[in-house]
């Protein structure tokens, strides 16, 4: 059903099998978590869509914000009464 829904994607075997990975499996929890506190399939589409694209935003920025440390000129404050 969830598969159906577009909510998960598992990979499957040659036979067909469907082959769960442990972030499938993480992801079906909070499904079901979501289901369990009454959000419909549709909600739950919308809340786990919003989730990823939160943790690919907080990815990014970690990644910008190495870039950034790395591309900025050092810096030091002066201290009071010294001069360049």
């Amino acid at each position: 059903m969830y598969e159906r829904e577009g909510l998960l994607t598992p990979a499957r075997s040659k036979g067909g099998t469907r082959r769960y990975s442990a972030d499938d499996l993480v992801r079906l929890q909070r499904i079901r978590e979501l289901v369990d506190d009454g959000v419909n399939l549709v909600g739950v589409a919308r809340v786990l869509g919003l989730e990823d694209r939160n943790a690919a935003l907080g990815d990014r920025n970690v990644t910008l914000e190495g870039d950034n440390a790395r591309a900025a000129p050092c810096h030091h404050p002066r201290q009071i009464g010294q001069t360049a």
